[in-house]
């Protein structure tokens, strides 16, 4: 006992020094860091994009400027926005605005809007709201719903109503669809409501494909029903291929089938081609093969064939045939050789596949 005592005592004395060494480093860690932030905050940010701007095109100027404007997007978002717009067109710029804006959304959102709204209608305002609109439709949905319906049709208005719809559908469906249905009949309305359903279906699957269903003839349900199905299908495929096969026969239908492959069989192609071949023969099931088959072709090409050939309109039969043959060629070629020996396909097309290296 009395040879253990020293022994304890000495570990102890070991554990405590190491213990104010840890802290000490924190300490110094924790100063150095608020020293870095304070000099940043003191920075000439003039003299830091000068200097940027010097540097040669190339890796480092691409990481200076990325360095730059995380920064300067975190201590000072007036002077970033202000560089950013003062770059040339091309990937950086898009880069840095959609950072800058990311960074000032979320640091001070009503203020990184405002900044945003006030720029001119082009691409510069496309790439800073597509930055902020995670933080605006998180807080702010009904901001960002009613800057929507007040910008022009294009790819500006489609990009919020995208976001805006599927991500507010996700907490408040029916606030969501309530302000979907706020917009005239037309492209924006359909895209707000197949996106408020593509989210709703995401928590609330058979209820979104109420909706869906009971909506009228036209392409708003169309886009709402295959909407719905390409969200349910990653969840509850069984489901989803059941609320398909339902309809009846006709372009919805077909269109349906397509998502529902599109989905299923991306996560799990044996259920998803077991599903297929209960389908009758007609036109739902020649789109669901086509699908099936784009699929799988780049993953399982070896599977392909055998469904391609069950296609009975000979234009799409040999289309999907070249499609096959040309990702399977590069895949495994010796395999792909000796299918198209004896696959049901002209001799010129053929021949054509067989040349490509």
């Amino acid at each position: 006992m009395s040879n253990g005592l020293p022994v304890l005592l000495l570990f102890l004395v070991v554990i405590v020094i190491a213990v104010i060494l840890l802290v000490s480093i924190y300490n110094r860690l924790v100063v150095l860091r608020n020293r870095c932030e304070n000099g940043w905050a003191q920075v000439d940010v003039k003299a830091v994009t000068d200097w940027v701007n010097t540097l040669p095109d190339g890796p480092a100027r691409r990481d200076a400027q990325g360095y730059l404007s995380l920064h300067m997007a975190e201590n000072d978002p007036k002077s970033a926005a202000d560089y950013a717009l003062s770059l040339p067109a091309g990937q950086m710029r898009k880069s840095f605005i959609t950072q800058v804006a990311s960074s000032w959304a979320y640091a001070d959102l009503s203020g990184a809007v405002s900044w945003m709204q006030k720029l001119p209608d082009d691409k510069a305002k496309q790439d800073a709201m597509n930055g902020m609109c995670h933080q605006w439709v998180q807080y702010d949905p009904q901001g960002a719903a009613a800057y929507a319906q007040t910008l022009s049709a294009g790819e500006m208005q489609n990009s919020l109503i995208n976001s805006v719809a599927n991500q507010w559908a996700m907490t408040d469906s029916k606030a969501a669809l309530a302000w979907a249905n706020q917009f005239p009949e037309g492209g924006a309305r359909n895209l707000a409501l197949a996106n408020v359903t593509a989210g709703w279906a995401a928590s609330a699957p058979q209820e979104a494909a109420g909706f869906a269903g009971a909506l009228p003839d036209g392409e708003a349900k169309n886009r709402a029903v295959t909407s719905v199905v390409s969200s349910w299908a990653h969840s509850e495929p069984e489901a989803a291929a059941i609320w398909v096969a339902s309809f009846g026969e006709g372009k919805l239908r077909e269109e349906a089938a397509r998502k529902l492959m599109s989905s299923w069989a991306n996560d799990d192609a044996t259920a998803a081609g077991q599903w297929l071949r209960t389908l009758p023969a007609g036109a739902t099931r020649e789109a669901a093969v086509q699908s099936y088959v784009q699929c799988i072709v780049s993953s399982l090409p070896e599977l392909a064939p055998s469904w391609v050939e069950t296609l009975t309109d000979p234009i799409q039969r040999n289309r999907q045939i070249e499609n096959v043959a040309g990702q399977w060629l590069q895949l495994d070629r010796a395999a792909a050789e000796a299918w198209l020996v004896k696959v049901n396909l002209p001799e010129d097309q053929k021949k054509e596949l067989l040349k490509r290296p």
